[in-house]
């Protein structure tokens, strides 16, 4: 959420019951954090972020650089892609027919097909799957 008070900018990110509060005014911070008092149970007040649901946050006095970091190495931890990903340079962008072919390709509908892939390569893919999907939500 974005707002102005007295000429002063503010950001507010919420997701359930955690809160986030960017302004540049330390005045205006806290008549956030009192008015969350008010409204809710006591509001615990964690100072300046460094985390927030997953994403690292960088503070400076000249900017916030907001990154997945911390969470993509978890995930590559995992899932055992650490030493690989240190290992193999990336490729080039898959040809846009690969792309078409992969897309057009149907898997199997056998359970035990899937759990023998997974046995294989070490990982879940449709856990994977999710963790990219939140990656693309939190960036």
């Amino acid at each position: 959420h974005k707002y102005t008070k007295e000429g002063s900018n503010g950001l507010t990110l919420q997701q359930v019951d955690d809160f986030a509060v960017a302004t540049a005014s330390e005045a205006h911070h806290k008549w956030v954090n009192d008015t969350l008092d008010k409204g809710f149970r006591k509001v615990k007040h964690e100072g300046i972020m460094s985390q927030y649901m997953g994403a690292n946050v960088d503070q400076t006095r000249y900017y916030i650089h907001v990154h997945a970091y911390n969470y993509l190495k978890s995930v590559f931890i995992k899932h055992g892609m650490m030493d690989k990903m240190k290992a193999t340079p990336p490729k080039e962008p898959l040809h846009p027919a690969m792309v078409k072919e992969i897309m057009a390709t149907r898997g199997s509908s056998d359970i035990q097909e899937r759990y023998k892939l997974e046995a294989k390569h070490g990982f879940k893919y449709r856990t994977l799957v999710g963790e990219w999907i939140f990656l693309m939500y939190l960036c």
